[in-house]
């Protein structure tokens, strides 16, 4: 039988971490800088990564749990997605052209993966133990370039050259999945004397590339995970949300609300975004894959730029005025899985520290 008294316990003790009921958990504030505004990057176990004014410009890291706060740069940095033990980051160190460094949160590092540079590289990103970018030998495109963390090998593709193409992508312009790295472009149709938008699969195995769709409306973010790639896509009268099916070539559209939806991030069968009111604030809207279902999260104010990772959601809000990062967790465990985790510590309850493939934007 089950101690009432300790159910209520464990129960007020979820309320402390935020998690009013199993139902609705409240949000759980990360910054608090009512004068600077911050928005969330990527998220991935404990870690939570985002951009801050604070002090001028810079990439920071916090711990969800500890609150462990690191300042990795005071400076302009694209990427800071983050994989396991490690982060991608693309900036100006050295010179006057953009290299890709790799962090180690464990030990507190950077080191530059590409230092005797002399061209952009762009487009980095990170995922299932692999740093991948662009080495830029023309205007917006060139080779990619995918190094494995574990050997320090790294294995140059120029089939992924296109002299017709133009990476374009709102936040991550590349994203891979089990060997796989798709891509959003701009095409130039040397007929017309024009371009289009072009959603791109290039295969590592293969060396070739696949293109999924071309369109004169815009793409705007995509997310790609397992099988399945997600993009957004301008229609006659707003901006959808669509899934495509790489095993069997199917695409649906997923969202059902009529909004304008845009920030669209992904992480294995979470999609994750944006959609904008008539009175210009922004909801925040989910998709679990295997239900099949768009679902709101409920929030005052307007929120911005959510992120996801296993069940929980980071966005930016604006509740004090300024910019805030907070999480929230879609579930909560079950009063009787609760007290079986008591033992191990219930202030664990938003880790999640299990390793696993994370594929972004």
């Amino acid at each position: 039988m089950i101690n009432k008294s300790l159910v209520a316990i464990v129960l007020a003790t979820t309320t402390v971490l935020g998690f009013e009921n199993k139902a609705t958990p409240a949000p759980i504030r990360i910054t608090n800088t009512p004068t600077t505004d911050e928005g969330p990057r990527d998220m991935f176990g404990d870690w939570i990564v985002y951009e801050s004014n604070e002090n001028g410009y810079g990439i920071f890291l916090q711990n969800i749990n500890t609150q462990e706060k690191r300042n990795l740069t005071n400076y302009f940095a694209e990427g800071g997605w983050i994989d396991g033990n490690y982060m991608g980051l693309e900036s100006i160190v050295s010179g006057s052209y953009s290299h890709i460094s790799l962090y180690n949160i464990q030990d507190n590092s950077f080191s530059d993966l590409t230092p005797n540079v002399d061209r952009n590289q762009f487009g980095v990103g990170i995922s299932e133990g692999k740093v991948f970018w662009v080495d830029g030998q023309e205007e917006n495109m060139g080779s990619l370039v995918v190094y494995d963390i574990a050997s320090g090998n790294r294995q140059t593709y120029p089939e992924f050259n296109d002299s017709t193409l133009k990476i374009e992508g709102q936040i991550k312009p590349l994203a891979y999945s089990k060997d796989k790295v798709a891509f959003q472009a701009l095409k130039y149709l040397p007929d017309t004397d024009t371009f289009v938008y072009s959603l791109n699969v290039f295969d590592l195995n293969t060396r070739t590339k696949e293109t999924i769709l071309e369109d004169s409306n815009s793409i705007l973010g995509m997310g790609f995970d397992g099988d399945y790639l997600s993009y957004i896509r301008e229609t006659e009268t707003d901006y959808d949300i669509f899934l495509y099916n790489l095993k069997d070539n199917t695409t649906q559209k997923i969202n059902q609300n009529s909004k304008n939806n845009f920030d669209l991030d992904m992480a294995g069968n979470m999609l994750v975004w944006n959609g904008w009111t008539s009175s210009n604030n922004r909801d925040i809207y989910y998709y679990d894959i295997n239900e099949g279902i768009e679902k709101v999260l409920a929030l005052p104010g307007s929120q911005e730029l959510p992120i996801v990772w296993d069940n929980v959601i980071a966005y930016g809000d604006n509740l004090g005025g300024a910019y805030d990062v907070f999480v929230n967790r879609l579930s909560v465990p079950e009063p009787s899985s609760l007290l079986l985790g008591v033992g191990a510590g219930l202030l664990g309850l938003l880790s999640h520290g299990v390793s696993k493939a994370h594929t972004h934007k």
